[in-house]
């Protein structure tokens, strides 16, 4: 899901590293802005996590192809 940057205003997908976002730590800060193709190669291809909300969990979040939640991955338009 696409999110606003508190840093530039803009409205995009976000990619983060696998594992290095942990508790106590600033989450925002191993996250990059990434255009919709980039965030899905990042995800399927590279071991990477997006902001996204599930049918159980409202709030984005981090998630990876192999989060325990996720059962699919998909990319929703209007």
């Amino acid at each position: 899901m696409k999110l606003e940057s508190k840093k530039t205003g803009n409205y995009s997908f976000r990619s983060a590293p696998q594992g290095e976002n942990i508790l106590g730590t600033n989450w925002h800060e191993n996250e990059v802005e990434v255009t919709k193709e980039q965030m899905i190669e990042d995800v399927l291809n590279n071991g990477r996590r997006t902001r996204c909300v599930s049918e159980n969990k409202t709030t984005p979040s981090l998630r990876g192809k192999n989060s325990k939640d996720v059962v699919g991955v998909y990319v929703r338009t209007k």
